[in-house]
């Protein structure tokens, strides 16, 4: 299979010459035919986010890079936690499954996390990469720009057209099969966008508008099948972070797994695409986040346009809860995304500029964008590696404190 767009786009002239295949060198991500949600981002959408990224091991990470601080301190609180040094000891294990209970009662606080750590090393791992990818189901989207931008109605593909098809490629024969049986309704064709040419709302009946969470459920339902495996995930890396954190001196921030939704939308209120994490960080005094979340139950080897989620994520988290812009060109801004896939966990570190933040908060902008977001991936750091884990659960708690210091991590030249 081939490596997808962010594997593919590391610098902005490979981003420029794919984004001119759709048309998307000079219009926003606003004008945009079709818009799926966060998890079945197509192609054209993921362009018009501007997204370079930039991969690295867990062991070039360097915390003062980042503005992260005091990650010794942080792993010496660690040392200080009642049955921490127990948990390290046995994080190597892999116990066969009708073995794992009971559960050391040395292990105290981090039973519930060495258990659940187990439960994820038995899971299945997709058969291949194309079924894992297929699992996840992202949704092509039509590669041309609105038509409502050359001043003209759009006209509407009919729902007799069939979709052309190359039948030696089995993974869009697929594609299309599953977007037949799992997303059309009678009457429906490949091509309807989803959001009208004269700017009215999803092109759903209209009790179905009613409910903002219902579009999102009914994808979720197709996209992830093994829900339970999911969970695992979710509940190992949050009660994880909870776990290193809740009782050091000095936290006030809080890991929970709450599902957070951020909309992006143009200046008329229309949503454009929604993008739900898998949980967040925050403030107990402000529920604005200030880490978010995404977990998959395979590895990320095996669904490599995860990536593509996680900007799409990031770009509607920046819309929603906007930097405080002081300098438009010289601020700087910085955001974390916590990702684990399976047993592996990746830290996500976008960049961007003030320009940025114009470009995608500001439906009205008739000027290029010369900015990108650039994703700085670093990892895995595997849970069942002592060295590993000590690694990541001391950068997790020194990022916790930072935060609850009411401090971020923009660079210094920031505003």
């Amino acid at each position: 299979m081939p490596d997808s767009l962010p594997q593919t786009l590391l610098t902005e002239e490979l981003w420029a010459k794919e984004a001119d295949k759709y048309q998307l060198s000079t219009i926003t991500l606003f004008h945009l035919q079709r818009y799926n949600s966060a998890s079945k981002i197509g192609d054209p959408q993921y362009l018009s986010l501007k997204p370079i990224w930039k991969f690295n091991n867990h062991n070039q990470f360097e915390a003062k890079d980042w503005d992260i601080q005091d990650i010794d301190k942080a792993r010496k609180l660690l040392g200080s936690l009642p049955h921490w040094e127990k948990y390290l000891s046995l994080v190597h294990q892999r116990v066969p499954m009708d073995e794992i209970l009971p559960i050391d009662n040395a292990l105290g606080d981090f039973k519930l996390i060495w258990y659940n750590q187990q439960m994820i090393q038995h899971l299945p791992q997709p058969e291949s990469q194309a079924n894992s990818e297929n699992n996840i189901d992202f949704t092509p989207v039509v590669p041309k720009m609105s038509d409502r931008l050359r001043g003209r109605p759009r006209e509407m593909p009919s729902p007799h057209t069939p979709t052309p098809l190359n039948n030696n490629d089995e993974d869009a024969l697929a594609r299309h099969l599953e977007g037949l049986i799992l997303n059309l309704t009678p009457g429906e064709s490949m091509g309807t966008p989803s959001v009208a040419s004269d700017g009215a709302d999803w092109e759903t009946p209209a009790s179905q508008r009613t409910d903002p969470d219902y579009q999102h459920e009914a994808e979720e339902a197709e996209t992830f099948p093994r829900v339970s495996d999911e969970n695992i995930v979710n509940s190992l890396l949050i009660g994880f972070a909870s776990s290193v954190t809740f009782s050091i001196e000095g936290v006030k921030c809080h890991w929970t797994e709450e599902r957070k939704g951020f909309k992006v939308a143009d200046d008329t209120g229309t949503k454009l695409y929604e993008a739900r994490t898998d949980g967040h960080l925050f403030l107990s005094m402000n529920e604005d986040s200030k880490v978010i979340v995404e977990v998959k139950p395979a590895t990320r080897a095996r669904c490599p346009r995860v990536r593509m989620q996680e900007t799409a994520q990031m770009v509607a988290w920046i819309h929603v809860e906007r930097d405080i812009i002081r300098d438009k060109v010289n601020d700087k801004f910085r955001r974390l995304l916590i990702s684990q896939n399976r047993h592996e966990i990746y830290l996500i570190i976008a960049e961007y500029d003030a320009e940025y933040v114009d470009y995608i908060t500001n439906p009205k902008r008739d000027k290029k964008c010369n900015s990108f977001i650039k994703m700085n991936e670093y990892g895995p750091w595997d849970i069942s590696n002592r060295n590993q884990v000590e690694s990541i659960a001391s950068i997790i708690l020194a990022v916790t404190l930072q935060f609850s210091k009411g401090q971020g991590i923009h660079p210094t030249e920031s505003a």
